[in-house]
């Protein structure tokens, strides 16, 4: 059975080699890439306020310490996924996006790698060097860092198969109501617990767990069969995932590094005051990543995409120039007044982040399509590790006299060095030419064209 395809007019062979039949809907996206961008960028919207609304009642509830701790074990749970999940939560895009008709396998390799991941994962909790590192020290800590990193392999396998699918009204939706549950979920216990950061870190246990069993309810509906994966499937998985490990953990500690390094030197005390900077200064990643993802899925599916990398890139430079000068001079007066006057140092290292992330932004379309259709090549690892060897320089220089600004000087650096260093292996390399970026497309003119028309009417 073969079918051709709505986007790239290919013919798809659909008969897997045990001879099932797979619903020939698997290789249709559910929205195009013009209407994906509108909802979800509508959805990140719309998720704002209730994201802004979780941040401020950790803030207030948990204090500096307690969102200290509740920062330390997410960050060393994803460590834990970056580096034993397999890479598989970039792997199944991949492979769905090129061998849609084997799902029922890259369902089951999911299956496997989450079990396969969190054995690895007690091995490594049982070193103790490697719990003080990921800034765990009792039992209670350990157990729900080791939870987390479990549930998070999980929910990103799922959500990464429905991402090679392309079911975006799935993602979306998800995602919303993903965002809904963590703030009613936090509002409730954290008010009955007196503002307890075990559990914070319980709630952000279950609500990913949730997410995750309402991808695998709606995904296995799809789903003509399960099958075991053939050897060939283990051995294109284990090459991609490889690169994925490498290009994703190492993008993970450049974004995450200087919280492992801020907590050796100064404590928890100082990191939660530096995560609530960061996280409202990486709201300036929110559409771009949002941008990078849909770029990602559609170059794993051989898509043509030019035109849509530069708009996408000129999205993110406009966001980037209203974003940052926003955080640099309302984030004195706004922190201690939205966050608290414990929080009142994060707003110089949220204005030095907004500024890395706003250059970091601006490299994520070229970065998603480059990792989706060269299925993260060499020069992708390479430009993450140069990035990353700069922020630990820096990060060790300045940190131990600055803390928290210094980190956020280090990551403002190193971000606008990863973002130089994408452009300059990548942009090219998708097809386009360096004065692309400042020329108008023709979906932007014609975008133009409608916006001036309504005014005149």
């Amino acid at each position: 059975m073969t079918l051709e395809t709505s986007v790239t007019k290919e013919r798809v062979d659909l008969t897997p080699e045990d001879g099932s039949v797979v619903p020939p809907s698997l290789v249709r996206p559910d929205l195009g890439f013009g209407a994906a961008l509108v909802q979800s960028s509508v959805v990140q919207v719309l998720a704002l306020p209730i994201g802004l609304l979780n941040g401020i009642l950790l803030a207030r509830l948990l204090g500096p310490e307690g969102r200290g701790v509740l920062s330390t074990i997410q960050v060393g749970a994803n460590t834990l996924v970056y580096f034993l999940g397999f890479g598989f939560a970039g792997t199944a895009t991949i492979l769905v996006g090129r061998s849609s008709h084997r799902i029922g396998e890259i369902f089951t390799l999911a299956i496997w790698t989450t079990v396969a991941s969190m054995l690895l994962s007690a091995v490594l909790l049982l070193v103790p060097s490697a719990r003080q590192w990921l800034g765990v020290t009792s039992l209670t800590t350990t157990s729900l860092l080791w939870c987390l990193a479990g549930v998070t392999v999980l929910l990103s396998s799922a959500k990464a198969i429905a991402m090679g699918l392309q079911r975006f009204k799935l993602i979306n939706a998800i995602s919303f109501a993903t965002s809904v549950l963590t703030l009613v979920f936090n509002a409730v216990v954290l008010s009955v617990t007196a503002g307890s950061a075990t559990a914070a870190v319980l709630v952000a246990v279950v609500v990913p767990l949730v997410a995750a069993a309402a991808y695998t309810s709606n995904l296995v509906r799809l789903l003509p069969k399960f099958f075991n994966p053939s050897s060939g499937l283990i051995r294109e998985a284990s090459k991609i995932g490889g690169r994925v490990v490498a290009t994703g953990g190492l993008a993970y500690l450049l974004l995450r590094c200087d919280v492992f390094l801020l907590n050796h030197y100064w404590g928890k005390r100082e990191v939660g005051i530096y995560s609530v900077g960061v996280t409202i200064a990486e709201l300036a990643l929110l559409i771009p990543s949002t941008l990078n993802s849909l770029l990602f899925a559609k170059a794993a599916s051989r898509e043509s995409l030019s035109e849509k990398i530069v708009v996408a890139t000129h999205m993110t430079i406009l966001l980037g120039t209203v974003f940052v000068p926003a955080v640099a001079i309302g984030g004195p007066m706004l922190f201690p007044l939205i966050f608290g006057r414990q929080f009142a140092g994060a707003a110089v290292p949220a204005a030095w982040v907004a500024l890395g992330a706003a250059f970091w932004a601006v490299a994520s379309p070229v970065t998603g399509f480059a990792a989706g259709k060269e299925g993260y090549p060499l020069s992708l690892i390479m430009t993450t590790a140069a990035a990353l060897a700069v922020n630990v320089g820096i990060n060790l220089w300045l940190i131990p006299t600055q803390g928290a600004v210094g980190a956020a000087k280090a990551s403002a650096c190193a971000y606008s060095v990863y973002a130089l260093l994408a452009f300059a292996m990548f942009w090219t390399s998708a097809g386009l030419r360096w004065r692309d970026l400042i020329s108008i497309t023709p979906f932007e003119r014609r975008s133009l064209t409608c916006l001036r028309i309504r005014r005149v009417e």
